[in-house]
C-alpha cells in the first residue's frame, strides 16, 4: 500500500516519467530497510520473490534486497516502456533484462564451483519428534515427552554422532536451573545433546506464562552444562512477554563456533549477519512452526534458512519439532531434509568453516 501510494505520488509529480525508474527501485529498498525493523518484518518479503537457486546466489553480495531492487527495476522499466516508446525505457528495460541475466549466469557459476575439501566436518543426529503443539497436552503428558525424547536421542546414539540436536520445543520443565533430564540423556548417549525451549526469568515460574527466554543450551557427555545461548530478537508481537539478550553470543563448542538462530530470528538477515561477527563457523536453527504445519510456513521457513546460509557462506542445520528439518550447504543447496508432520532423526555431515 505505501509502496504504491509513493509510486502514485511520484508519477503525479516528475514531469520528467524516466525518474520513475529509479525512484521505483529506491523506495522499494527505503521500505523493505523500515519493514525490516518493524514487529512485522520478522514475516520478510523474501518469500515473495523466492526463485530459483541461481538467481539467489546474489544475497552473497548484495542481500537479497539487491535481487528485488533488479525485478522492480525490471517491471517499472517494462510499465513505462508501454506508455512511453522511447530510447530511455528500452535502454533500461534491457540493462535490467542483462542485469537479472548476469546474476542468473553469476549464480549458475558458483553452484557450479567444487567445493573445498572441507577441513573439519561434523555428524549430526536431527530430532524431530513431532510431538503436539498445544500447551494443555503438553502439560498433561510430560512423562510421554521424556520417554519419547530418551528413546529417540538412544535411538540416535546408534549411529554415532558428535552432536544430537532437539528442536525448540516448551517442556513443562526448566531446563536451565534443572537440567537433570538432558544432562542424564548427555550421559547415557556418551553425546552433547542442543536442546531449546522457553526458560523463566525467575526459578519455579511456569515455563508456559510471561517472562521468559528463548534459550538454547548445550549439555556435554559428562551431563555438565558446556554453553548456553539465548534469543536476541522476539517473535512477532510477543512484546514484553519475551525478555531478550541485547548481546549476541555464540556457542563456542569442541566442534566449532555454532550462530544459534531461535525461533523466528531465522526469518531475518540480521541475526545470522551478527553471529558471523561474532565468528560463527556453522549455523544452528531452532524454531518453531508447528502451529502452522497445515500451511505453507514451515517450506518458507526452510527457504528463508537457504538465504540465511548464503547469505553467510556457511552450513547451516535446521531441526524443528513437525518439520522441515534440513541441513542446508553454504550455497543454498538442501542435503538432507525430513518429511512434514512425521517423527524421525535426520543423520548427516555439516562442514565447519575454518
Amino acid at each position: 500500500m505505501f509502496y504504491f501510494g509513493l509510486l502514485k505520488w511520484a508519477f503525479s509529480k516528475f514531469r520528467q516519467k524516466f525518474w520513475l525508474i529509479p525512484l521505483a527501485v529506491l523506495f522499494w529498498v527505503i521500505l523493505e530497510r523500515i519493514e525490516s525493523i518493524a514487529p512485522i518484518g520478522t514475516l520478510g518479503t523474501d518469500m515473495f520473490f523466492f526463485t530459483s537457486l541461481p538467481f539467489l546466489q546474489i544475497a552473497l553480495i548484495a542481500g537479497f534486497v539487491g535481487l528485488q531492487a533488479a525485478i522492480i527495476g525490471l517491471n517499472a522499466s517494462l510499465a513505462l516502456l508501454i506508455q512511453k516508446r522511447n530510447f530511455f525505457t528500452a535502454g533500461s528495460t534491457v540493462f535490467f533484462v542483462l542485469l537479472l541475466a548476469g546474476i542468473y549466469l553469476w549464480g549458475q557459476g558458483r553452484l557450479r564451483e567444487k567445493n573445498e575439501t572441507p577441513k573439519k566436518e561434523i555428524k549430526l543426529a536431527l530430532i524431530q519428534h513431532n510431538l503436539p503443539m498445544d500447551p494443555k497436552w503438553r502439560r498433561r503428558h510430560s512423562k510421554e515427552i521424556k520417554s519419547q525424547y530418551e528413546a529417540l536421542a538412544l535411538q540416535a546414539a546408534e549411529k554415532k554422532p558428535e552432536l544430537i540436536i532437539f528442536p525448540l520445543y516448551t517442556l513443562q520443565e526448566d531446563i536451565y536451573r534443572s537440567p537433570e533430564f538432558f544432562s542424564e540423556l548427555a550421559r547415557q548417549t556418551k553425546t552433547y545433546i542442543l536442546a531449546a525451549a522457553h526458560v523463566p526469568k525467575d526459578p519455579g515460574s511456569d515455563t508456559f506464562g510471561k517472562n521468559f527466554t528463548d534459550t538454547a543450551i548445550l549439555y556435554s557427555p559428562e551431563g555438565s552444562i558446556a554453553g548456553e545461548y539465548r534469543a536476541v530478537q522476539r517473535a512477532p508481537f510477543r512484546g514484553k512477554f519475551e525478555i531478550t539478550e541485547k548481546e549476541y553470543k555464540i556457542l563456542d563448542t569442541p566442534f566449532g563456533k555454532v550462530g544459534i538462530l531461535l525461533c523466528f530470528e531465522d526469518t531475518r538477515p540480521q541475526v545470522a549477519k551478527r553471529a558471523v561477527k561474532a565468528g560463527a563457523q556453522f549455523l544452528v536453527a531452532l524454531s518453531n512452526p508447528g502451529f502452522f504445519s497445515t500451511t505453507h510456513v514451515p517450506y518458507y521457513h526452510l527457504v528463508l534458512d537457504q538465504l540465511r546460509a548464503i547469505e553467510t557462506n556457511l552450513w547451516l542445520a535446521r531441526i524443528v519439532p513437525n518439520g522441515y528439518s534440513a541441513i542446508v550447504d553454504s550455497k543454498g543447496r538442501i542435503k538432507q531434509k525430513s518429511e512434514l508432520n512425521q517423527e524421525g532423526i535426520l543423520y548427516g555431515t555439516l562442514t565447519v568453516s575454518s
